[in-house]
């Protein structure tokens, strides 16, 4: 029987240092100017679609008054031990469903 051997992958280097030793300035200035040397304008797509995509995950959720009001009401119920098992909650979900 023959064993395998595993092989190191060898990753290329992609022309950036260890970026844990750059501060966060000096990584928006690398970028910027790996930026400006691209004309591929597939890759420039790319990287504002990825850039937008970004800036939408970090937006935050702003609970509208009724909402904050239901939370605060399930965080009463939990402290006043108004709890229901998982299945005593399926079972109201199926009956709340058939009406």
């Amino acid at each position: 029987m023959k064993e395998s051997v595993t092989k190191p992958i060898k990753i290329p280097n992609l022309g950036y240092q260890n970026r844990n030793i750059m501060s966060v300035s000096e990584l928006k200035l690398e970028i910027i100017n790996k930026v400006t040397s691209i004309s591929d304008e597939q890759i420039l797509e790319d990287i504002i679609r990825l850039i937008n995509q970004e800036s939408i995950l970090a937006q935050t959720y702003k609970l509208t008054q009724e909402e904050r009001n239901a939370v605060q009401k399930g965080l009463q119920d939990v402290a006043d031990g108004n709890l229901h098992s998982s299945e005593s909650a399926k079972n109201m979900l199926k009956e709340w469903l058939k009406k």
